[in-house]
């Protein structure tokens, strides 16, 4: 006996738009879109990466000393200073030329002209004697008060000098100091500068990534925009064979029912 024609009515198989290939025309419509700002991406990546580097970078100073000025500050003032504080040495040792010294000099010099011409000025033997006698002793004294002034003025120039080597030295010293001093607050300006140069960056690095993340995320939706038609023409496939299979079924239980 042969089988029973059984007719069973099941839909067609479902295509996304009513078309076939209607969902891989859809799912490209959707990743197209995936490439629209790879640009923008390449320009972020590059940025972020630009910037983490500037923030590990070891920076040298950004603020520096004028070099005029600092040559100037390293010559003492071209040498003059040193010159100074050398002439001031000299004369606190006593080895340089002293006025005062000239001075007496010129003073004792007058002094015994004076005493000869008072010594000539004497007339007859016994007059002549005494003169001679008195010149000679005024001579003496002269140069013995000259040689004991000469010496307390020789110490009071030296004592001078001294004052005034150890105010120079001092003066250097306070230059050094101050100099010294200017070094560490521009090297400690120079530290911070850079410390918040790296903060910035790392925190721009930051930023960037955020930004990076963002259109990474816009890309992922947009394949699964794509991916949606994909999906739901699965879903229509698959209940199509569903509905083939049950088809099948119920002719088969039709003939068997037609055997019995």
């Amino acid at each position: 006996m042969a089988d029973k024609v059984i007719t069973i009515n099941t839909p067609p198989a479902a295509n996304y738009g009513r078309t076939p290939g209607g969902f891989a025309k859809a799912r490209d419509e959707w990743w197209s879109q995936q490439g629209q700002n790879d640009e923008a991406q390449d320009a972020t990546t590059q940025g972020a990466t630009w910037a983490q580097q500037q923030s590990q970078a070891q920076r040298g100073p950004q603020a520096t000393e004028n070099a005029a000025l600092a040559n100037r500050e390293a010559s003492g003032a071209g040498g003059h200073q040193a010159g100074a504080t050398d002439l001031a040495r000299r004369m606190a040792m006593g080895q340089s030329p002293s006025e005062a010294a000239y001075q007496l000099q010129r003073g004792l010099d007058l002094s015994s002209s004076m005493q000869g011409a008072l010594g000539r000025s004497a007339r007859g033997a016994g007059a002549l004697a005494t003169a001679s006698a008195n010149q000679q002793a005024n001579t003496a004294n002269l140069q013995q008060n000259a040689f004991s002034q000469g010496q307390a003025l020789r110490a009071q120039e030296m004592a001078t000098g001294r004052g005034l080597y150890g105010s120079l030295l001092g003066k250097q010293r306070e230059q050094d100091a101050a100099r010294l001093g200017m070094g560490n607050e521009m090297a400690q300006a120079n530290a911070q500068y850079n410390d918040r140069y790296g903060v910035g960056m790392g925190n721009a690095a930051i930023a960037l990534g955020q930004v990076g993340n963002q259109q990474a995320a816009q890309d992922f939706g947009y394949y699964q925009q794509g991916m949606n038609p994909v999906n739901a023409q699965t879903e229509a496939w698959q209940q199509y064979k569903a509905w083939l299979a049950n088809a099948q079924k119920q002719k088969q239980a039709a003939n068997i029912e037609e055997l019995g």
